[in-house]
């Protein structure tokens, strides 16, 4: 299943030169949320369960992720192939998974996460801070009926620079939080710096109408468990 006046001219010219100079590149500091190096790896446990016809249905495991190689994409731009591998438990044989892609390109770090883009972080990152998630997903384009529901998400950030667990420093990107009484959303990533994702929370859920329970849907929860051996 693939399934956000001011009165004197003088200063309003002010105030949009500098948020255009603001905006106009990354802080550089702020990429090593997401840094991207040859040779990086990470792991995650993952609880996920899949809601068929009302019944779940349970997966739990090992995810690996590495940074295998990079190439010049079609603009010019750096893309970094990420290999992932999945196993059941710790003494389970590694199973490849679907490759993602990840790059900077237009003050955002882009993932193509099975043929979707997403842009995961928006830079600088401060408070207040939104952008589109999904960008590239318009509806009238959209064939797959299963991820209609990722058009138009508004991303921004909750928490900046906040120590979480074991970790100095973390951003939280609320994606989607959304009760639409037939159907529920709710996504949010946590990003720490020098790391990466360390924890991701995806909730989506359908019913045809009120007087039913939940037909369809999954959720996920991925946790940092530590870089590769």
């Amino acid at each position: 299943m693939k399934k956000f006046l001011l009165s004197i001219i003088i200063l309003s010219v002010v105030v949009v030169s500098c948020r255009k100079q603001e905006d106009s590149a990354p802080v550089y500091s702020d990429l090593f949320y997401y840094p991207l190096q040859v040779g990086d790896c990470k792991e995650y446990y993952v609880d996920s369960a899949i809601l068929i016809d009302g019944q779940w249905r349970y997966v739990s495991g090992i995810l690996r992720e590495s940074v295998v190689e990079h190439f010049a994409g079609a603009t010019g731009e750096q893309v970094f192939r990420i290999r992932r591998r999945w196993k059941d438990d710790s003494v389970s044989v590694w199973r490849e998974a679907p490759v993602h892609f990840a790059w900077y390109e237009n003050n955002s770090l882009r993932r193509d996460e099975e043929n979707i883009i997403f842009n995961r972080l928006s830079f600088p990152i401060r408070i207040g801070r939104t952008w589109q998630g999904t960008p590239d997903l318009e509806l009238n384009q959209i064939e797959d009926q299963e991820i209609l529901y990722l058009s138009k998400w508004d991303f921004y950030y909750e928490e900046v620079h906040s120590p979480w667990n074991d970790f100095d420093s973390t951003v939280l990107v609320i994606e989607r939080k959304e009760n639409l009484v037939i159907s529920v959303d709710t996504f949010y990533s946590r990003y720490a710096y020098n790391i990466g994702l360390v924890e991701q929370y995806s909730l989506h859920l359908e019913r045809d109408s009120l007087n039913q329970p939940f037909q369809r849907g999954f959720r996920a929860y991925v946790r940092f468990k530590g870089l590769c051996q």
